[in-house]
């Protein structure tokens, strides 16, 4: 009987999973608790085979960000506004390309942040974070819109982070 209930745990984890695993976006693990777009470091092996299969035009470069907005509109007649693809759009003006195309001084326009599901996206929120430099890993995808690619964030990680946000 523990056999049998555990196949059944197996195929029914198997059935959920597969859709996520050939959809060519990249799955994060399940011990990360946050996703961050912008790093501090040259992104790893691991962080870049987080682009999608599908991903055209692949660019890591390093820049700072010119401009970041917020894409929910406010609510209509109150009746909340439609989800966006993404949560976020930024500007970033780079500096150094480590893989890609583009020049020095080019500017980047990338939407980034998944909507729904809870999840926690750490992004530079602060006039001092969006005053530094950071690494990103951009893509084309089939929409042909530019898009960053979210790395996995710990729970100390992403507390850090929460304080850095809020300190004056």
């Amino acid at each position: 009987m523990r056999i049998r209930k555990l196949f059944g745990q197996v195929v029914l984890a198997s059935l959920v999973l597969a859709p996520l695993l050939s959809s060519g976006f990249p799955v994060l693990a399940a011990e990360s608790y946050a996703t961050q777009y912008f790093l501090d470091e040259p992104p790893s092996d691991l962080d870049l085979s987080r682009i999608p299969s599908t991903a055209d035009d692949v660019i890591v470069a390093k820049g700072r960000i010119d401009s970041l907005a917020y894409l929910i509109g406010r609510d209509q007649s109150g009746e909340p506004p439609p989800l966006p693809k993404e949560l976020f759009y930024a500007r970033i003006r780079v500096r150094d390309v480590l893989r890609g195309t583009p020049q020095g001084g080019a500017t980047l326009d990338v939407y980034f942040g998944i909507p729904g599901g809870g999840r926690k996206n750490a992004y530079p929120a602060s006039e001092r974070m969006k005053g530094r430099e950071y690494f990103v890993i951009s893509y084309v995808d089939a929409d042909r819109m530019r898009r960053l690619v979210g790395v996995p964030m710990s729970v100390d990680a992403y507390n850090e982070w929460e304080t850095e946000r809020h300190a004056k």
